[in-house]
């Protein structure tokens, strides 16, 4: 993927986890999940809860079910 990933900067200002860096993970949500070993199903819903939390409009909440990480319990 390309990622430079927890890599100090020069300087010391911090590292290399930023926004791009996620944006660029989510983008491929099957090649993120080879490379990560987490089931691509939840990394495709994570990044739709990022998307909904970052997002600058009104959300519907009649919709949130679509926002769900995990599946219901039972």
């Amino acid at each position: 993927m390309g990622l430079r990933v927890d890599e100090p900067r020069a300087g010391g200002s911090g590292n290399s986890n930023d926004g791009n860096t996620a944006r660029r993970a989510f983008r491929s949500p099957a090649e993120f999940a080879a490379c990560t070993g987490v089931d691509q199903e939840l990394i495709d819903r994570v990044g739709t809860v990022l998307q909904a939390v970052s997002c600058l409009h009104r959300l519907d909440i009649r919709h949130r079910r679509s926002l769900r990480v995990l599946p219901p319990h039972g």
